[in-house]
């Protein structure tokens, strides 16, 4: 159980290092900023939003299929809920709002803050996980008390 745990431990690391490093390939400036968010329309937000949550459960769910593969590839489960695919799927972050409910919230925070234009947007989209900050109020304060990185 412990080796499964630090297994999954270092897949989950290996994947944020990843993910990590695709801000500092990032070369034109204004790309995937508040700048460039603002610059389009509502519907185009939505649409950003949506790929951006379909993209994060594609990869979640493929994350989780290979660590259960890597621990459990033979062993048989009665019990469902105890498959480590399932299991792995419920403790990993997660968003429960629709695209629509999460693309005004961006607008909102860019609008009322020029000054933070310069945080990626994919990067503001991981404020709001469930475990995360939940409204414009709570990353306001996260920025006050230095908890919310504001410079890339």
């Amino acid at each position: 159980m412990r080796k499964m745990i630090a297994v999954a431990l270092t897949v989950g690391a290996l994947c944020f290092l990843g993910f990590a490093g695709t801000h500092a390939q990032v070369s034109h400036r204004g790309q995937g900023t508040g700048e460039e968010w603002l610059s389009w329309s509502a519907d185009e937000r939505i649409v950003f939003v949506g790929a951006y949550l379909q993209g994060y459960l594609m990869g979640k769910t493929d994350a989780c299929e290979a660590a259960a593969e890597l621990f459990q590839a033979h062993k048989k489960f009665t019990n469902l809920e105890q498959d480590p695919s399932r299991r792995c799927f419920r403790h990993a972050k997660d968003y429960s709002r629709s695209a629509a409910e999460y693309a005004p919230l961006i607008t909102d925070f860019y609008t009322k803050h020029p000054e933070h234009r310069d945080i990626p947007v994919d990067y503001f989209m991981l404020l709001l996980t469930n475990d995360q900050y939940k409204t414009v109020g709570d990353i306001e304060q996260g920025i006050q008390k230095g908890e919310v990185r504001t410079t890339f």
